[in-house]
């Protein structure tokens, strides 16, 4: 039997767990010390994580995805792309806007998933840029499948705030950092395809522990 999605959320469970969300977020935000990052992102990542700590959007890069090779040109020259102007750039392969940058001799072109018109998703661009912290900058990309040219090339990115999230086990670019839940890019987000990750991430979590404690012969107390 099918359910649309206002008459599945008045059902007891699925009320229960969007109490349970918004008090893990209370506590995520609790916790949080940086109040005022700019986060540049590749994708909707930056978007979630603001959104669940409550911050201010101080990115454009919100609502919108690049491809791995057009995100790695932008970053390397973020001032530059960021001063330039947004055109339209419509893509005949797909129903939402796109818009192009043009810096260096480069161009990039973003792809704006959620907005209905290029004239919405430039008016947020320009009002969200202004917004940007340089001394306060962090860079998240995420790739899938993630080649070792690809791992470089993101390596290689001169920002000390930089986080790579990849590989079908949820591993991260640093060490012992796995990703779970809405911050991975999948079709589907619900409660069970987190659980899942939740449980896939603590399995190579615990792998990972245990290859460090044969390496460095520590192990922790009983």
């Amino acid at each position: 039997m099918k359910h649309t999605i206002s008459e599945l959320a008045k059902k007891p469970v699925y009320k229960v767990m969007h109490i349970l969300r918004r008090l893990y977020r209370i506590l995520r935000r609790r916790r949080l010390t940086n109040t005022t990052p700019t986060i540049i992102s590749s994708d909707c990542f930056g978007g979630v994580v603001s959104h669940d700590l409550g911050l201010q959007f101080r990115s454009p890069t919100v609502n919108l995805c690049f491809t791995h090779e057009d995100f790695i040109v932008f970053v390397r020259d973020l001032p530059g792309f960021l001063n330039a102007e947004l055109t339209n750039a419509p893509d005949p392969a797909v129903a939402y806007p796109v818009g192009a940058l043009e810096y260096g001799g480069r161009t990039v072109h973003v792809r704006f998933m959620h907005y209905q018109s290029f004239e919405q998703a430039k008016e947020k661009w320009n009002w969200r840029r202004q917004r940007v912290d340089y001394s306060n900058l962090y860079i998240i990309q995420t790739v899938p499948a993630a080649t070792e040219e690809k791992l470089r090339a993101f390596d290689a990115l001169p920002y000390p705030n930089k986080l790579l999230i990849t590989d079908r086990n949820l591993k991260t670019s640093v060490d012992g950092l796995y990703a779970a839940g809405d911050v991975c890019v999948k079709q589907l987000r619900q409660v069970v395809t987190a659980v899942g990750d939740g449980a896939l991430a603590a399995t190579e979590l615990e792998k990972y522990a245990a290859d460090l404690q044969k390496k460095t012969g520590l192990h922790p107390e009983k």
